[in-house]
């Protein structure tokens, strides 16, 4: 059960203010909660309610409704979610899953708590949670488990080492018994197993990065799920053939990828959202239907992602919302489209802010046999090698970028491909070597204004604007036309000719990658 607190009501207006924005209405929720920390908003006196699943949050999670209202959830995220009973059997809910821009509505007859989550972004207690109270029922003040509680164990009791299989019969069952600190070592084999973590301060560990193998038979959801647990780290392993994620953290402080493969998973390869304080290293992404890698909706983020490649993936690396992630000497080529970050309506915390790109190798963006896009919607950027979508204050420098199908590196504003226009401001691209792309080199689309966005000390052949440097210096007055040559944005959102992609359950598997050399 959980308990909740009244809620006044969210009156922000919809506007292009480079604030977040969610509906009318609505309280802002903690974006990755327990079921303990949800605030419960009264709708009695209203017909019909609506609750909008984002990535990967429910916005109006807890809400109290009169007896015979209709409740209907909209899917306005980037990834599928679904709508199901906590506890399996209240005929309310489907489960249904939600594709995105899909909607499901119950009408809720008798007075009772209802309480539902998504099972793809997170469980009964954690992650992406909701409930329903119809009537004028009493809710409890009870708060649920969480994440932070010291386990119960009845097989080890202090930080140790448990061993799959020896130890364990599956990975889940040796997640299930650790304390904190204690390394769960897995021997090479095949593992048909969605895992789901609890228990903070572990470290799951493979024997050997090639032949540990998770397999999700692309009919298992996410490989490894950290739901609110702090402190837990993977390495040296490989996930692959998950319909949604290979590794997903959400909700927690202190993370860590090291030395894993990620392939041929639906939508992430290694992913951590409403997180802060982590890493992504020495790892590899391929096959991915959204990102290899992906951070999201954390403010701050304190994250670097470093010394990783990532190929043949709709996007090698992207972030939404984020502040302060360091993405940098590492690889990423063969992509759709190589690093994107952006400010998006999907998710909350938007606008994005203070990211750093920096000594990365990207090249081939827009391979036509990269993995085909989960959502189209957003192949928009579809063969650029460097792209900053409607961010703030983001710092792209002494990057190599090679062979892009559009343009090498970009700075746009998001111009309201979902709802909001989040302008592109403040964006420093300097001492970047790029070449060889089909259409520019270098783009800035300076809607409304030229944002104070600034080009210096790149090596380039083309631009638009024409003189971009001259355009948009970084010291120094402008002294070029930006109408000159200026790209032509509408070209860039019409998606009709970019090559559909191959899927992600039909991507090439990679070769053999190093396995963790302190293993």
């Amino acid at each position: 059960m959980f308990a909740v607190a009244c809620a006044p009501d969210y009156d922000d207006s919809m506007l292009a203010t480079g604030e977040p924005t969610v509906p009318v209405g609505t309280a802002e929720p903690a974006p990755s909660a327990d079921r303990a920390e949800l605030s419960l908003v009264d709708h009695r006196g209203s017909d019909a309610v609506e609750v909008t699943a984002l990535d990967n949050v429910f916005v109006d999670a807890a809400v109290r409704v009169d007896v015979g209202v209709t409740v209907t959830w909209e899917n306005h995220g980037r990834s599928t979610h679904s709508v199901e009973s906590r506890d399996g059997v209240s005929p309310a809910f489907g489960p249904t899953e939600l594709s995105v821009g899909d909607d499901t509505a119950v009408t809720f007859d008798e007075p009772g708590i209802y309480e539902y989550y998504c099972h793809l972004h997170g469980d009964a207690d954690h992650g992406m949670v909701g409930v329903v109270v119809v009537g004028d029922v009493d809710v409890p003040e009870v708060s649920a488990p969480t994440a932070s509680e010291p386990p119960t164990s009845d097989v080890v009791s202090e930080p140790s080492t448990i061993r799959v299989p020896d130890d364990a019969a599956s990975i889940q069952e040796a997640v299930d018994a650790a304390a904190p600190g204690t390394t769960i070592s897995i021997a090479p084999g095949v593992y048909r197993e969605a895992v789901v973590v609890t228990q903070p301060g572990i470290v799951i560990h493979g024997e050997d990065r090639n032949t540990v193998v998770l397999d999700g038979g692309y009919e298992l959801d996410n490989g490894i799920e950290i739901l609110g647990a702090d402190d837990v780290a993977i390495e040296n392993l490989t996930v692959t053939g998950y319909t949604t994620n290979g590794l997903f953290w959400t909700g927690v402080e202190g993370y860590r990828a090291s030395y894993v493969t990620a392939t041929n998973n639906g939508y992430y390869g290694i992913y951590a959202f409403d997180s802060r304080d982590g890493v992504f290293e020495h790892s590899y992404a391929s096959g991915s239907a959204d990102s290899g890698f992906y951070i999201g909706q954390c403010k701050p983020c304190d994250a670097t992602v470093v010394d990783v490649i990532g190929e043949y993936n709709n996007f090698g690396f992207s972030g939404a919302n984020t502040a302060g992630v360091t993405i940098e000497n590492s690889v990423w080529r063969h992509n759709r489209a190589g690093i994107v970050i952006a400010s998006l309506d999907n998710e909350l915390l938007a606008p994005q802010q203070g990211d750093i790109i920096r000594g990365n190798t990207v090249e081939d963006s827009g391979d036509p046999q990269a993995t085909r896009p989960a959502n189209p919607d957003f192949d928009v950027v579809y063969g650029i090698g460097i792209v900053v979508v409607g961010g703030l204050d983001n710092v792209v420098s002494d990057n190599t970028v090679r062979r892009s199908a559009t343009v090498g590196i970009a700075v746009s504003p998001n111009p309201a491909i979902q709802i909001n226009f989040w302008p592109a401001e403040r964006n420093h691209v300097v001492d970047n070597d790029v070449s060889g792309s089909v259409d520019f080199d270098l783009a800035l689309v300076a809607i409304p204004d030229l944002g104070d966005n600034c080009f210096e000390g790149n090596e380039f052949d083309t631009s638009a604007p024409a003189e971009l440097e001259a355009v948009a210096p970084c010291s120094g007055a402008p002294s070029a036309d930006p109408t000159v040559g200026a790209p032509d944005i509408e070209h860039y959102l019409d998606v009709s000719d970019n090559p559909a992609g191959v899927p992600f359950d039909e991507q090439r598997k990679p070769d053999p990658q190093p396995s963790m050399p302190t293993a």
